[in-house]
C-alpha cells in the first residue's frame, strides 16, 4: 500500500511540475454577424490538446474599423515533449480557433511586466496609447493590402516607417512610438 501511495504522489507531482503558463495578444473579430463571441473563443482554445485554463487576463483593446480587437490572455498547459506540446505550438494551434486572426505570445513560464494589472490603467500608464496605435498601424496596413498594394512593396519594416511617418501615423520625435511601431510592422508582415 506504501508503495502504490508513493507511486500516486510520484505521478501527481510529476505532474504538476509540467504546467506552465504562458501569456499572450490575441487578436479577434467578434463585430461581424457571423463571428464567434469571445466566451465562444475562448472555449475553442480551452478544447485544443494540452490547455487545463484559459482566462481573459485584462480589458480587450479598442475594437479598429474592421472591428478587431486585442485579447490579453492566460493560458495554462500541460507540457509534454512527447506529444510536442509547447507554448509555442498551443500558440499555433490557437491562431486556427475561429474568431482569432493573429497570436503573439508574449511569455511562457512567468508573468510578463504588461500583464502586471488585470485592468485598462495599466496600458494607460504604462504604455500610453500603444494598444490603440498598433491597432491603427495594423489596420492602416490591413487597408493597403485591401486597397490592392501590399504594405512591403514599400521595401523593409523601416521603409514602411518612413512611409507611417510622412502620413502622420507615428512621430519621429517619440523614439518609443518609433520602436513598437516598427514592432507592430514587423509582427503585421509576419502573419500577411
Amino acid at each position: 500500500m506504501k508503495l502504490l501511495k508513493e507511486f500516486i504522489k510520484n505521478i501527481v507531482e510529476g505532474s504538476y511540475d509540467s504546467i506552465r503558463d504562458m501569456y499572450l495578444r490575441v487578436r479577434v473579430n467578434t463585430e461581424s454577424d457571423d463571428a464567434p463571441k469571445v466566451i465562444d473563443i475562448l472555449t475553442d482554445i480551452r478544447s485544443l490538446a494540452g490547455v487545463i485554463t484559459v482566462k481573459q487576463h485584462s480589458s480587450m483593446s479598442n475594437a479598429d474599423y474592421q472591428g478587431r480587437q486585442f485579447l490579453p490572455l492566460q493560458v495554462n498547459f500541460v507540457r509534454n515533449q512527447k506529444n510536442d506540446i509547447t507554448g509555442k505550438s498551443i500558440a499555433q494551434k490557437i491562431k486556427s480557433v475561429k474568431g482569432v486572426s493573429l497570436v503573439k505570445l508574449i511569455s511562457v513560464g512567468r508573468e510578463p511586466d504588461q500583464f502586471t494589472q488585470a485592468n485598462e490603467r495599466l496600458v494607460q500608464e504604462r504604455y500610453p496609447g500603444h494598444v490603440e496605435k498598433e491597432t491603427e498601424i495594423m489596420s492602416w496596413l490591413s487597408g493597403m493590402k485591401q486597397a490592392g498594394m501590399h504594405p512591403s512593396e514599400y521595401g523593409s519594416a523601416e521603409d514602411i516607417i518612413v512611409q507611417a511617418e510622412i502620413e502622420g501615423l507615428i512621430s519621429s520625435a517619440h523614439a518609443d512610438e518609433r520602436d513598437m511601431a516598427l514592432h507592430t510592422i514587423q509582427l503585421w508582415l509576419d502573419y500577411n
